[in-house]
């Protein structure tokens, strides 16, 4: 038997509902290096031979990436924190917040050492040649975490080993953001009572409240 939806135990304590996204996921793919075969055509108008694949080629790309990062962040004097084992990153970006404060703009940038999807160098024993496969790895990512205006704190993941074929901006506190929003139209309201109903006045307060809690 399902258990009953949340709006159905409490029915007579909610006063109404907002329905938006919980979170938005935007993935983005760098299609011409984003499946073996299409890194190899790469690599071959480049004149980079594939047993120089990963000494050359993808270590390059791995240090540029890197570079450009801290150097924004450092003439934006925005810190780069290392994430270590045992450390959450949702606790590292709200001291920074604390400190900061949560205005618009870029927060901080954490690094971690996480998983990844990469290419090495194997043969193919059907041409005996060798080609580029698709193994697993780890590399260094970097999260920039950034107070959006329309979608509040979002971060966007950036994997710096190749292929760079994907990047992730995630946006979990959506729902808070419109909310804070609702409160923000309901407070810049005409504050005369004598033409709001004891319902609206109610609505109001209970949107208060809920913003409050989160």
């Amino acid at each position: 038997m399902n258990a009953p939806l949340l709006t159905e135990r409490f029915a007579k304590d909610i006063k109404g509902t907002i329905e938006c996204f919980d979170r938005i996921v935007l993935f983005g793919t760098y299609g011409s290096v984003a499946y073996p075969g299409a890194m190899e055509s790469l690599l071959h108008l480049r004149g980079v031979r594939l047993i120089d694949y990963a000494k050359t080629y993808a270590n390059e790309l791995r240090l540029a990436v890197a570079n450009h990062i801290r150097q924004r962040a450092a003439d934006e004097n925005i810190p780069v924190i290392q994430v270590n084992a045992g450390q959450r990153k949702e606790s590292l970006v709200e001291e920074r917040l604390v400190k900061r404060g949560r205005r618009e703009g870029v927060v901080c940038i954490l690094g971690a050492m996480e998983s990844c999807r990469t290419y090495k160098v194997g043969k193919n024993h059907e041409t005996g040649f060798l080609q580029l496969q698709w193994s697993p790895g780890k590399c260094q990512h970097y999260y920039i975490y950034l107070i959006d205006p329309a979608l509040g704190l979002c971060h966007l993941r950036i994997p710096t080993w190749a292929p760079p074929a994907s990047s992730t901006l995630s946006a979990r506190q959506t729902s808070k953001c419109m909310i804070n929003k609702t409160v923000s139209c309901a407070s810049s309201a005409p504050q005369a009572t004598s033409h709001r109903s004891p319902a609206t006045a109610r609505w109001h307060r209970d949107i208060r409240q809920l913003k409050r809690r989160l």
